[in-house]
């Protein structure tokens, strides 16, 4: 599902969801499948390269297990901060508001 359908991404964000890893690109159509949306891309935040990727809504489709290449940045309790997925370096992120 590599492939993300276009009607499901902005136009302003294409060309840089296309530059995501594979992995969170997968990550990233099964969510926007699932209903999700993207609310903003930025690219070089906060370090050349990177890019971050946040959604509308809490994560709707994470699997149980993530690819080898991914990690979940682990949240303190309380935090306000948004669930995160990476891979990288450069970083490359999604990043969902919490429930």
């Amino acid at each position: 599902m590599n492939k993300i359908p276009a009607e499901l991404v902005p136009a302003r964000f294409s060309a840089l969801v296309r530059s995501l890893y594979p992995e969170l690109r997968e990550l990233l159509a099964s969510e926007l499948a699932a209903g999700n949306i993207i609310v903003s891309v930025v690219r070089d935040v906060p370090h050349p390269g990177s890019i971050f990727v946040g959604l509308g809504t809490p994560f709707r489709d994470l699997p149980a297990s993530l690819p080898a290449a991914v990690r979940r940045i682990p949240r303190e309790a309380g935090s306000t901060r948004p669930e995160e997925i990476v891979a990288g370096p450069p970083l490359h992120t999604l990043a969902a508001p919490t429930k």
